[in-house]
């Protein structure tokens, strides 16, 4: 299994790259309404899956157990707040924009944890 996980862990973090890339390039973040959202998505089965990697190498419970999957949540509940943070000071979005800000904010965070909490499910069916 850990060798399909990192392999499945590189082809990932390569198509996060590849459409990251093209949503500078082409403006997708500012023009396709959703596309922020599936990016959202794919970081936290991202993080599911390097925390699982992580709990394999490196813990003696390994990945199969609840412990890892709040780890992975908290991970990505932590990198989706620094993200946020990211964009406040880079002036990619403002706190003055009152209300739309929160509501992007509460669904960026919620769909990180959506991703991380189904891509631990789908590393524990890779078995």
């Amino acid at each position: 299994m850990p060798h399909s996980l990192i392999k499945h862990t590189l082809f990932l973090t390569f198509v996060i790259g590849v459409l990251d890339f093209f949503a500078n390039k082409f403006y997708f973040y500012w023009s396709v309404s959703w596309f922020d959202m599936l990016m959202h998505f794919l970081a936290g089965v991202l993080i599911a899956f390097f925390v699982c990697l992580f709990a394999h190498y490196f813990s003696k419970t390994g990945f199969n157990n609840k412990e890892t999957l709040w780890i992975a949540i908290g991970f990505s509940v932590a990198v989706g707040f620094i993200w946020e943070w990211y964009e406040l000071y880079f002036e990619l979005t403002y706190l003055s924009d009152g209300f739309v800000y929160y509501r992007d904010t509460v669904s960026d965070l919620f769909l990180d944890v959506l991703g991380t909490a189904l891509g631990f499910l789908y590393v524990r069916q890779l078995k």
